[in-house]
């Protein structure tokens, strides 16, 4: 599959992606120059998981959020949204949004929270998972 991508400080750079079943836009941080110098650096490296279900988590950091997509690359749900270190919760100087993120960098998963580093805010949210609904079967 080609695709174009960053290498050290040159943006867009054709590139084939190989074993993959699929992939997903959006995923960031990621940077490129609107000059087209082609001089642009980007330090800081974005990283996603992977929960025990093989839903995938990622940042995306140009709409604050955290993206979920199913082993399929079909969108679960999102959660964040702008805000900074004042932001978040009842006891907050800034109550709104309930999950905020300013830099979502980087996220990691465990079976019953997501943990992500905001860095500007430097700080790690953790968001507990939860769900709509429940149900169980029996299975013969």
């Amino acid at each position: 599959m080609k695709i174009k991508a960053h290498v050290g400080y040159e943006p867009h750079v054709p590139a084939e992606l190989q074993g993959a079943l699929w992939y997903r836009f959006g995923f960031a941080p990621y940077s490129a120059s609107s000059s087209g110098s082609g001089n642009t650096c980007m330090c800081e490296a974005g990283g996603f998981d992977v929960d025990a279900f093989g839903r995938v988590f990622f940042p995306n950091l140009g709409q604050f959020r955290v993206e979920v997509v199913d082993t399929n690359n079909n969108p679960i749900t999102t959660f964040g949204k702008y805000g900074n270190q004042d932001s978040g919760g009842p006891d907050a100087t800034v109550p709104r949004p309930e999950i905020p993120l300013a830099w979502p960098l980087t996220v990691a998963v465990s079976d019953a929270y997501v943990y992500v580093a905001d860095t500007t805010s430097r700080r790690v949210v953790r968001v507990k998972l939860t769900y709509a609904a429940e149900a169980t079967c029996l299975v013969p």
